[in-house]
């Protein structure tokens, strides 16, 4: 029988402390930018990065916390941490909040462990970070 998951399936157990990281990150920006009060910012965090069914869930990431941040406070997202002398403490937020040892399940741990090994076999097989950037800005921006 084929395998009927979805390539967007976020089962909870993963997505929801994601999500509430990326709240929280939300916040922390709102508080340390903006000035914003914890409970008001809190509660923009929850209602920007709000619950989503499986079949809706779409990608986040951090740096999405921010820009969303900076466009809701500033208008715009090209304001970056180091504008506002935060670029140690952002990192550090951003750490403590999703790079936590326990942020990967047995099976993506492996996963990691199956790529790795691959690439060392095969070092010219991937794309440079400068390719990678590259095609991330043209996503980003639609323009080449």
């Amino acid at each position: 029988m084929p395998d009927s998951k979805q390539d967007n399936e976020w089962p909870d157990e993963e997505y929801v402390p994601y999500l509430e990281a990326e709240q929280k990150l939300y916040a922390w920006v709102l508080i340390r930018v903006g000035g914003v009060e914890p409970d008001e910012a809190l509660q923009r965090g929850r209602a920007t990065f709000h619950y989503e069914p499986i079949a809706e869930r779409g990608l986040i990431t951090h740096a999405g916390a921010w820009r969303i941040a900076m466009a809701d406070l500033f208008g715009d997202h090209t304001r970056q941490p180091k504008d506002f002398g935060l670029t140690a403490e952002y990192d550090a937020e951003v750490h403590r909040l999703f790079d936590r040892e326990d942020a990967l399940t047995e099976e993506q741990r492996q996963e990691l462990e199956r790529r790795l090994a691959e690439l060392k076999a095969n070092p010219k097989a991937g794309s440079s970070w400068e390719e990678v950037k590259a095609r991330l800005r043209v996503w980003e921006t639609g323009k080449e």
